[in-house]
């Protein structure tokens, strides 16, 4: 058999043939993990977007916007799918078994979610004063 054909070194034909089919079915399920995730991303982006534009008081601040600018709740739907994308590209990753690209993703999501209470207690403060402003 021609040495090329053996891309394994140390591997037997079929030996190879399995690897090469066990990591094919990796990668099937790993892009179907990143189709479902980026799905289900959007999805709450949407409904995260349209329950922020309901808030009363944002109301008035994107009526107040130019038209054909993006709103307040849009930008807070992009923001809230970045996220949950690196949530989806972390699990792909790990189906694939790529542990080492994935221990930067957590230590990403670590410093958000330690961050996460003062954005919230700024957007608190922000929405306050817009409240007493309007």
């Amino acid at each position: 058999m021609d040495p090329y054909l053996n891309f394994a070194s140390g591997f037997t034909d079929n030996e190879a043939i399995a690897v090469s089919i066990a990591w094919g079915l990796r990668l099937i399920v790993a892009v179907a993990v990143l189709i479902a995730g980026y799905v289900i991303a959007r999805f709450v982006a949407g409904l995260i977007a349209v329950g922020v534009n309901r808030v009363p008081v944002l109301k008035k601040v994107n009526e107040s916007t130019v038209a054909g600018k993006e709103t307040i709740g849009h930008s807070v739907g992009q923001a809230v799918f970045y996220l949950l994308l690196l949530i989806v590209l972390a699990a792909a990753l790990s189906v694939v078994g790529l542990t080492q690209v994935i221990e930067p993703v957590e230590a990403m999501w670590f410093q958000i979610l330690t961050y996460l209470p003062k954005v919230i207690a700024a957007a608190a403060i922000i929405a306050f004063g817009m409240l007493i402003a309007v």
